[in-house]
């Protein structure tokens, strides 16, 4: 049984679905009667928290390994990519969940900084 966690104004709703066997769950979009599977960050299980107007998607992946949580970014042009990736390095952040995005990109969520659990606001220049 699929859980939904977002909607946008277009009705794209976004979620999370058991896979076949009902052991792993994948982050999904569904719009129009299509089930659209996005994918993981390399490990076993995703969810999607939010979807904007313009059919950006966060939430979070399990990474290679399942050794840890991240946040990602999914478009359709990009599919699903690690927030980690698309920041600073030194920035001392480890994000872990991306909980919102508003319609121009915004990105709200939670994760490590510098070892101890803190909110973001992400504003991507991307």
């Amino acid at each position: 049984m699929p859980e939904i966690f977002g909607l946008n104004c277009a009705g794209l709703i976004v979620g999370y679905s058991f896979l076949a066997g009902d052991v792993l769950t994948h982050a999904f979009a569904y719009a129009g009667g299509g089930l659209i599977d996005l994918g993981t960050l390399g490990g076993s299980d995703s969810q999607a928290n939010a979807v904007n107007d313009i059919r950006q998607i966060v939430g979070f992946s399990k990474i290679a390994g399942d050794t840890d949580e991240h946040a990602f970014l999914w478009t359709s042009q990009r599919g699903m990519q690690d927030l980690n990736n698309l920041i600073n390095n030194n920035s001392g952040w480890d994000l872990r969940g991306a909980n919102s995005i508003s319609n121009n990109g915004r990105i709200v969520g939670s994760g490590l900084h510098n070892g101890q659990l803190h909110a973001f606001l992400l504003i991507p220049d991307f």
